[in-house]
């Protein structure tokens, strides 16, 4: 019984071995099959590249014919304008720095005086302007009588103030602090009557105003040549000081 099994199992070892061989045999076959199965495939050749054709130059380009060159023109030399001629002096500031100048110092503190509003009064008188052209044709001149001959040679004897009433502090130039001189032209005819006053040089707050009224309510003696009472203009100038 023992020898039987053992030629049992060895008969199944035997078959199992051979059928392991088997499976081996036929995983080879296969593997070889695939392998050889397997094979590359190689692109088709390209086809040749087309040759281009050589570019031709392009044809040259035509150049215009130079212009003529312009004729140049010399520009004639300008004549230079002379020198602006030196003005004379005016007459009438040369007459103004010759009129003679009383000076007359006067404070706006305490005292009697003449107050005049700020802006008030007559305006200066403007200086004569020349008379203008008329249109008409100007009658021929009259025959003028001749002039007395003067035989005096003394010079004009200056005009006396006496009384010019003090002008007053206005209440703008107090609080603006303002001190200074305004000069008054004043003219006094032979009788000693004041014909013309205007302001030469002010100050503004309205002592233009008040010097202006002071000299006009002024009295003067007239001025004399000759011991003659003439007509005559001078100036006056008052100094304001608080």
């Amino acid at each position: 019984m023992p020898r039987t099994s053992l030629l049992y199992a060895a008969s199944i070892a035997v078959h199992a071995l051979l059928a392991a061989s088997v499976l081996t045999i036929k995983q080879r076959e296969r593997r070889e099959n695939i392998a050889i199965s397997v094979t590359e495939s190689k692109k088709p050749p390209e086809p040749p590249k087309p040759i281009e054709a050589p570019r031709l130059p392009p044809p040259p380009e035509e150049k215009a014919p130079p212009r003529p060159a312009k004729a140049r023109t010399v520009a004639e030399p300008k004549a230079e304008a002379p020198p602006p001629e030196a003005k004379a002096p005016s007459p009438t500031s040369a007459a103004l720095d010759a009129l003679p100048d009383f000076g007359l110092s006067l404070s706006g503190g305490a005292g009697p005086g003449l107050a005049v509003p700020a802006g008030g009064g007559p305006p200066p008188v403007a200086a004569n302007a020349a008379p203008r052209p008329s249109a008409t044709t100007p009658p021929p001149p009259k025959a003028l009588a001749p002039r007395p001959v003067d035989d005096c040679t003394e010079a004009v004897v200056k005009p006396k103030p006496k009384r010019v009433p003090q002008p007053a502090y206005t209440a703008s130039a107090r609080e603006a602090g303002v001190e200074g001189r305004v000069r008054v032209e004043v003219t006094v005819g032979a009788d000693g009557q004041i014909t013309g006053a205007r302001i030469l040089s002010g100050l503004g707050h309205g002592l233009d105003e008040a010097a202006l009224s002071a000299a006009r309510s002024g009295s003067f003696e007239p001025a004399t040549r000759c011991g003659k009472p003439v007509s005559a203009t001078f100036v006056i100038a008052m100094r304001f000081s608080l």
